[in-house]
């Protein structure tokens, strides 16, 4: 219960290199690891931000331009509209384009950009908030994930299509997708995924929600474990809410 709590709070508040090696890329937040190299506001209004990161100690840093303009909709409020990023390192070069975002871009908050290991292979992934996301504490957005085989990061449309209803992260080196499922503050649930044959299996998932049994309200607990390629009830624990 404490860590469905835990995770709801963190929801809210919110690619010719050398060969791969065996290590496990460390997994930090954009905040403590980029480096700002270009922040520009031009008369033009364009828009440019760069981190340096390194997705994997057997590859070379990779620096990750984003580009594209600010918006005068709203410019107090850093609304900025990204429709490329460049990734360049010791001779490498990568432009993934044909998009248009549209939202507030702060670099400080990983919110909008981040690097993280989604599907749990050891090298590091980009994920681009696409837009706001609503009371469903879902964070509509774009994600790459990186290929070692073709050496550069790859679209997935599987990500991207979770997160139109989700909320997407990576806590305890496992990829959570924690949403509202009744619109109201009791309804949630947290799934936990693993990534096999190159897709998002959902392996986990716990159901909170609040009900009354005789005059007395309860917050329910319900953990479901797949087994046998099915998802299974395992446990279920209840406590009484006193304060409604």
């Amino acid at each position: 219960m404490k860590e469905f709590i835990c995770v709801c709070l963190t929801v809210f508040l919110i690619t010719g290199l050398c060969g791969c090696g065996q290590g496990k890329a460390e997994q930090t937040s954009i905040q403590n690891t980029a480096t700002e190299a270009t922040t520009l506001h031009t008369e033009a209004e364009e828009f440019e931000y760069a981190v340096t990161q390194r997705i994997h100690e057997s590859l070379p840093e990779f620096t990750f331009t984003l580009h594209g303009q600010h918006n005068n909709r709203f410019p107090e409020d850093h609304w900025i509209t990204i429709n490329a990023i460049e990734i360049s390192g010791e001779g490498y070069h990568q432009r993934l384009d044909g998009f248009e975002t549209d939202g507030p871009f702060y670099p400080e908050n990983d919110t909008c950009l981040q690097i993280a290991d989604f599907n749990d292979d050891g090298y590091l992934d980009i994920r681009l908030l696409k837009w706001m996301g609503g009371s469903l504490g879902n964070m509509p957005s774009l994600f790459w994930l990186w290929d070692n085989n073709k050496q550069c990061f790859v679209a997935n449309k599987q990500l991207e299509e979770l997160s139109e209803s989700s909320g997407i992260m990576v806590r305890d080196q496992r990829l959570v997708s924690s949403y509202n499922m009744k619109g109201d503050k009791w309804g949630h649930s947290i799934s936990y995924y693993t990534y096999e044959n190159k897709k998002f299996v959902k392996a986990e998932e716990t159901q909170n929600y609040c009900a009354y049994e005789d005059d007395v309200f309860f917050m329910f607990e319900e953990i479901y474990k797949r087994e046998d390629g099915e998802m299974r009830l395992v446990s279920k624990t209840k406590e009484k809410v006193e304060n409604q």
